[in-house]
């Protein structure tokens, strides 16, 4: 589980210092933990294991950038749309009530003739 999402059996966010996705890491403990702990074939295995979580967490994290950023065109186009629409619609609004004024002045100029 990435970023301390993982929780406790209490529900909350584990406590543990060398916990490398909790909430209360201590990148120093963890650290000094795996060099007494682990062979240098074991500690060479997780570097490749954690290279791949680094390359993977790089990779969602472009992929989300990529997808906010052509949201973000989309709906910026979107506004651009609806704009326009909504000027032409005032415009042709306007245009028609100009019409319909000078209808009416005619038809009021022809019945007092």
């Amino acid at each position: 589980m990435y970023y301390g999402l993982e929780k406790t059996e209490d529900g909350g966010a584990s406590l543990d210092p060398c916990d490398i996705d909790g909430a209360h890491f201590n990148p120093d403990m963890y650290l000094s933990k795996l060099i007494q702990e682990k062979s240098l074939t074991e500690l060479m295995d997780k570097e490749s294991e954690m290279l791949r979580q680094i390359r993977s967490l790089d990779s969602d994290m472009q992929t989300l950038v990529y997808e906010n950023y052509n949201k973000f065109i989309s709906a910026t186009d979107t506004i651009r749309k609806v704009h326009v629409y909504f000027i032409t619609v005032y415009l042709n609004w306007i245009l028609n009530f100009n019409n319909n004024i000078m209808v009416y002045k005619l038809l009021l100029c022809y019945i007092s003739m």
